[in-house]
């Protein structure tokens, strides 16, 4: 004869490991990796047209960056015409490159196809609500009213792989590029 105890025991342990194991299996499917590889190096586009003398802004979106020790590239163009209208005065303009300090990133930017990086400045400024930026600017360039131009600006970052640290993991870092123009004076 069956032991009563001892079945109702042992269906209690079998139900206890087949809900535990039922568990396991659940619980791992829900686990995050933290283990990523890519290989590639695309290139973000950001076009400027200035045709004013003004100033014009655009954020870059760097999520995709790692510290790899990889380059990453982006392109950024600045035009004296659209479409349909080019600029009516000859000018001067230089970009500007704002940035937070948050990761220890290098910039570098290069002017048509040129291998001189042509960044004049570095700068670290404090804003009104006491959060610091680097100020990186250009050497200025020139354009004519006469003739249609458009230059082609590569800014490289690169996250050097020593600072591949859980410490950076779920930092951002905000990079903003400004063409500011100005008509030329001669």
């Amino acid at each position: 004869m069956i032991n009563k105890k001892k079945f109702l025991s042992i269906n209690r342990i079998t139900i206890t490991l087949l809900i535990i194991f039922i568990l396991l299996v659940i619980l791992k499917s829900t686990y995050a990796s933290f283990e990523t590889n890519s290989s590639g190096n695309a290139l973000s586009k950001v076009a400027f047209y200035i045709l004013n003398t003004k100033t014009e802004t655009e954020n870059l979106k760097i999520s995709n960056i790692k510290p790899d020790g990889k380059d990453n590239n982006y392109l950024i163009t600045v035009s004296n015409f659209n479409d349909t209208k080019v600029s009516d005065v000859d000018l001067e303009y230089s970009l500007e490159i704002r940035t937070t300090t948050n990761i220890p990133v290098t910039y570098k930017l290069y002017l048509n196809d040129s291998s001189d990086n042509i960044m004049s400045t570095k700068e670290l400024v404090k804003d009104t609500d006491n959060t610091y930026f680097y100020k990186y600017k250009s050497i200025l360039q020139k354009f004519t009213h006469q003739a249609k131009r458009t230059d082609t600006y590569k800014l490289v970052i690169n996250f050097p792989s020593n600072y591949n640290d859980e410490v950076y993991q779920s930092m951002i870092d905000d990079v903003e590029i400004s063409v500011n123009a100005r008509q030329k004076n001669e």
